[in-house]
Parts: structure tokens; C-alpha cells; sequence
């Protein structure tokens, strides 16, 4: 396990925010006699070890977590085959509409575009988009706009 050392200016953050919270940036620099440009990596360092949470427009607040949170490590821990899908094949002969469909009812954001059992490709939901819209541009259906006048 990773253990993190933090400063003594980090502990004295923290036991103001636990006994001011929820305490502005500003409220925790005046109490360092700082400005809060000093004390912004320390408060990133915070949040993003999930020792304090922060609201916009309302504060810093203790989390309850231990200082040394352990996540860190446990994501190191964890390899692309702990959290990797099926991938989803087609053709390049599938139409677009085809693969839109069958890339929401795989709920996928990609789909791998094979020939015979080679991978000669990959499809992303922008690039399905991108082709959707090119498409209508062939049949001239581009900037057509309806309005409902009843509306």
C-alpha cells in the first residue's frame, strides 16, 4: 500500500475544514494567513485523494475518509482484463443504420469492423454520426428544418 505523506500545511486545511466546514477557499486561506493561489495544489491534493469534498459555491467540506485512502493502490491493481467489455462486430457492408442500431441495443461505444476474421477497422459513435448526417447530405436532406407553426 501507498502511504501518503501529507504537509503540515494539508493537516491544518483539513482541521479547519472539519471544525469550519463548510469553509470557502478564502475562509481556509485567511485562517493560514495565505492567499488562496498558495493553497490551491494542497486543496487539489485534497479533493482528488477524497479527503475533502468540494461544492461549488459552497465550500470544502471533511469527507470522513482516512488520510491515506488506499483507492490509489487498488487502481493499480487493476488490469484492462478486470474491466474490458465483448467487443461488437460488423461488416463494412453493414449499413449505418444497422450499426446505430446494433450499437445501442449492444449499449457499446464502438464497434470493430471485421473482414473473413481480420480486424480492419473501428466505428465510433461519432463517426456513425458523422456518416448519418453525410448521408442525407447525398439525398439533399440537409438543412431542412420543420417548424410546427401550431406551436
Amino acid at each position: 500500500m501507498i502511504v501518503i505523506k501529507l504537509s503540515a500545511r494539508q493537516l491544518e486545511i483539513i482541521e479547519f475544514v472539519k471544525a469550519n466546514e463548510p469553509a470557502t477557499g478564502d475562509q481556509i486561506a485567511g485562517s493560514l494567513n495565505l492567499t488562496r493561489a498558495t493553497i490551491r495544489a494542497d486543496l487539489s491534493i485534497l479533493t482528488m485523494t477524497g479527503i475533502l469534498d468540494a461544492r461549488p459555491k459552497v465550500g470544502y467540506f471533511y469527507s470522513g475518509l482516512d488520510l491515506n485512502p488506499t483507492i490509489y493502490e487498488d487502481i493499480r491493481q487493476l488490469t484492462v482484463a478486470d474491466i474490458m467489455t465483448t467487443p461488437v462486430f460488423v461488416t463494412k457492408e453493414t449499413s449505418i443504420h444497422d450499426a446505430i442500431v446494433t450499437l445501442f441495443l449492444e449499449d457499446t461505444g464502438s464497434l470493430y469492423v471485421v473482414e473473413a476474421t481480420e480486424l480492419i477497422g473501428i466505428v465510433s459513435r461519432k463517426d456513425l454520426l458523422k456518416g448519418a448526417i453525410a448521408d442525407t447530405d447525398k439525398k439533399g436532406y440537409t438543412n431542412c428544418y420543420y417548424y410546427d407553426t401550431n406551436a
